[in-house]
């Protein structure tokens, strides 16, 4: 009796197939583009490790953390130039340099970037372009630490952690 009892409540709670219309949309863009970026530099992670809070009061910004973006596979008939251009919520107070992300308990800097050569590259504004050359090529940069200019003369920097996101775009010629 009881083997029955089981087996009648298995075929009671069997989903009943049921059959419906849908539609269904693709879309999506194919591109060809010069170069591809390396797959381990699609999410870069730069640590700036301790900072003390003196060194940007005697000079405002650490030194440059250097880190290098890799494009592969470049064939010069698809492009022969690149651009690039940091996209982030830009710093009120630091013009051109990316704002501190509200997780982050440090106040009164913010990070910037800069050519391996210390030009400034401002966050949301395209750099100069550069030529590609066949195969790999490299981009140097390096970012940095800054404090506001209103929280050096105030001496109002605020230690704590340092968070900050944001993306790059790779635009070619």
């Amino acid at each position: 009796m009881k083997a029955t009892f089981v087996i009648a409540l298995l075929v009671m709670i069997q989903p009943a197939v049921v059959h419906a219309d849908a539609e269904m949309r693709f879309s999506g863009t194919l591109v060809e583009e010069p170069c591809s970026l390396a797959p381990e530099d699609t999410a870069i992670e730069i640590d700036f490790g301790t900072i003390v809070n003196k060194q940007l009061y005697s000079h405002q910004r650490t030194l440059g953390k250097p880190f290098t973006l890799h494009l592969m596979d470049c064939d010069l008939s698809l492009g022969d130039a690149f651009s690039i251009m940091f996209t982030g919520i830009e710093d009120i107070e630091q013009p051109g340099l990316i704002m501190l992300d509200p997780s982050s308990s440090a106040k009164g800097v913010a990070i910037g970037i800069e050519s391996s050569q210390g030009d400034f590259l401002p966050v949301n504004i395209l750099s100069p372009w550069k030529t590609l050359k066949e195969g790999k090529n490299e981009i140097n940069l390096q970012s940095y630490i800054s404090a506001s200019n209103e929280s050096l003369i105030d001496r109002s920097i605020i230690s704590g952690s340092i968070f900050a996101i944001f993306h790059l775009s790779i635009n070619y010629n």
